[in-house]
């Protein structure tokens, strides 16, 4: 036994100089960080019967289970295995609760909850991935394939129900000692032993819907279930007027979205499922190929949980039979093949000019189809479904809305579910907390290469009579700025009349791309290990979220603040030392430069929202300082120092002024200016 100890210590790696090692004893399996046991297995739950467990290498048996064990990097590997099936449910390993902090994430917009591994609960409706960790040490635990098979019970994890003969199930712990860290060490290892490649940089621009600001219609819009001052219109007739308007305004809105106003349910706006995906005659009289002739934008689309009394059912569409539940406007549907349905469902949208799928009310059609929670497939078998059939559409993509953490991690595995909702609706605060606060949950999705959205928003701060959210936003800039650093969609749904152009434009260029950050805005380390000045708060109330835009030699960082003002390095994340011995932070909102450490003055909102840039050669870079995102590689790229000029780079433009800046050691500012008439780049030197 301590030849697989020594083994397993040499390939797992170490977290802060100290050994991470496995080790099993009378089918004990005992996670060490050095000397110190961080979990320590009781044995299994197989078929609702205990059992100590015997072990020969790597291998294990627990009565009809049997388990193996290997290690992957800094991960270990845990599968469970049923030769002959089984009844009941399972648990293994079963870790021994402890007072170890630890987080995970529940409810349908997956959100942070913390605690100890005492009070940990677990449910369908969330549980993993389970995080424990302390000053030092990080470990994070989850499925690797059919998550929805499973979940978390008893400190320890499983199947939730019977499984057939030959079923297995695949498990992955990680250590770190960075909580960033780990979650990206975590989410490469999931994609990697998954075969996927994490896409998310390439999916923020992969086509105009991730790409470009967009106009939305969701639920707290100004157009959801409403045609505003013209209430005896149809959208067919309000929408080209609309479009007008953004286009005497300047915007360039490179696509849109319908929520689900557009088609027939099974009873009203908040209970009804979808008897027919396609439009209302009142709605779109000429159709809905007629109305994408009028906008001419690629489209977003909003569904929702399957009628029990659907067109599809009553058709056999496809020639798929149907698992329902309940009656109308209560029950739901589901496909019993989904890939069969979903690769017919997806060819019949001709002339839509559909883009991205938005499936919402995930968790609704999880609740109340009963086949879902007793079928031990069927759930999985439902996400799988959806993202395969994507393949015969248009080359689209797929958002998940109102998901449980497991459909989350499901998507890890479908590269066109490109991103997923991270807070409520829009001004509808049912789970207590504001919409902007995304940080916590992009944590998890970022790992995954699954792009965090926040919703729409109000870019505006006056009242909006006549739609369905009368508003007014009192924290315009709060909303849009989250929304451009979540390097999602960034989605105005102001009314006719009420937008605000200067605050859209200051996301992107004038051709309407998003100036994005490289990656998605993520609470940084010391809200987790330390309470971050003026802080005495729980890791999921940890308003400080930071990204960053990398170039070769620098990184320069985005910061916002909600409630306090302390700004210094152990806020930032950055892998490059020497870049936090020199550092110039800038306020957003005041236009001032300090030195790190430093407290900002907050903006008129009463937060704070600061860009942090190493010195290099007398220079630090910063950027066009009238965009949310003023360094974003969307614009600046070839960043470099020559002996004739400290900072040279290449701008490019599009029919505008591009004003670049950046800061000197005595803290000043030295900005350039240059008109672009047509796309193209320019080279740009700066000096001191």
């Amino acid at each position: 036994m301590m030849n697989l100890l020594l083994l397993l210590i040499m390939v797992a790696g170490v977290v802060n100089g100290k050994p991470v090692s496995l080790s099993v004893e009378g089918g004990r399996i005992s996670f060490r960080v050095g000397e110190d046991v961080w979990l320590e297995s009781v044995g299994a739950v197989v078929g609702n019967e205990s059992y100590a467990g015997s072990s020969v290498g790597r291998t294990f048996e627990f009565g009809a289970m049997r388990g193996r064990l290997r290690s992957y990097k800094n991960s270990f590997i845990f599968e469970q295995h049923f030769p002959e099936g089984l009844e009941g449910t399972t648990v293994w390993p079963r870790f021994k609760p402890s007072t170890r902090r630890c987080f995970t994430y529940h409810g349908d917009f997956p959100q942070m909850a913390s605690g100890t591994l005492e009070t940990y609960q677990a449910s369908d409706q969330g549980g993993l991935p389970l995080v424990v960790f302390d000053e030092e040490t990080v470990s994070i635990l989850s499925p690797l394939e059919n998550p929805k098979a499973q979940r978390a019970v008893a400190v320890g994890v499983g199947i939730k129900t019977s499984a057939p003969a030959g079923w297995t199930q695949r498990w992955i712990l990680t250590f770190g000692s960075s909580m960033r860290r780990t979650f990206d060490d975590w989410g490469a290892t999931v994609l990697a032993l998954l075969n996927v490649t994490n896409d998310l940089r390439f999916n923020m621009y992969r086509d105009p819907v991730h790409a470009t600001i967009g106009f939305w219609t969701d639920n707290g819009g100004y157009y959801h279930y409403s045609t505003g001052l013209w209430p005896n219109q149809t959208y067919e007739q309000v929408l080209p007027l609309v479009k007008a308007y953004h286009e005497s305004l300047g915007l360039k809105f490179g696509h849109w979205q319908f929520d689900s106003w557009f088609y027939p349910k099974d009873g009203g706006v908040s209970d009804g499922a979808v008897v027919n995906w396609t439009s209302l005659d009142s709605v779109f009289p000429s159709g809905m190929a007629a109305i994408q002739e009028k906008l001419g934008v690629p489209m977003v689309m909003h569904n929702r949980q399957w009628s029990v009394v659907s067109d599809y059912i009553k058709a056999s569409s496809a020639g798929v039979e149907w698992l329902a539940t309940g009656e109308p406007p209560n029950g739901a549907a589901v496909p019993r093949d989904p890939a069969a349905f979903f690769e017919w469902f997806f060819q019949q949208q001709d002339g839509w000019g559909l883009s991205m799928y938005e499936q919402d009310w995930m968790c609704t059609e999880y609740d109340k189809v009963a086949a879902m929670k007793t079928n031990l497939t069927l759930a999985d078998d439902w996400l799988r479904g959806m993202a395969a059939g994507l393949l015969f559409g248009a080359n689209l993509t797929q958002q998940y809305c109102m998901p449980y953490a497991y459909d989350v991690i499901a998507a890890a595995g479908f590269p066109r579910v490109t991103n997923a909702r991270a807070s409520n609706d829009y001004f509808h605060d049912k789970h207590g907390r504001q919409n902007w606060q995304i940080g916590a949950t992009s944590l998890f999705y970022t790992a995954l290469g699954i792009l965090p959205f926040k919703d729409g928003f109000y870019s505006s701060n006056l009242p909006q009579p006549g739609g369905q959210n009368a508003g007014p936003e009192l924290h315009p800039d709060r909303e849009i700025i989250i929304a451009t650093l979540s390097a999602a969609m960034v989605a105005p749904m102001d009314g006719l009349g009420y937008m605000n152009a200067t605050r859209i434009k200051a996301s992107c260029r004038a051709d309407g791309v998003v100036m994005k950050p490289d990656l998605p805005l993520r609470p940084p380390d010391v809200c987790f290990f330390s309470d971050p000045p003026d802080y005495d708060i729980k890791p999921e109330s940890c308003m400080i979220y930071e990204t960053f835009t990398d170039f070769f030699d620098r990184r320069i960082h985005y910061i916002y603040f909600d409630n306090t003002t302390w700004l210094d390095e152990t806020m930032l994340d950055d892998p490059n030392p020497r870049e936090t011995k020199n550092l110039v932070a800038y306020n957003w909102y005041t236009r001032q430069l300090s030195a790190l450490p430093t407290r900002l003055t907050p903006g008129y909102e009463n937060h704070s929202y600061a860009l942090v840039s190493p010195f290099l050669n007398g220079l630090a870079f910063l950027g066009q300082l009238d965009k949310y995102a003023p360094a974003s590689r969307a614009r600046f790229f070839n960043l470099s120092s020559t002996p004739n000029c400290p900072l040279q780079l290449t701008v490019f433009g599009v029919n505008e002024s591009v004003t670049t800046c950046a800061a000197t050691n005595n803290f000043t500012l030295v900005c350039e200016t240059i008109s672009f008439s047509a796309p193209r780049t320019e080279n740009l030197c700066l000096h001191p």
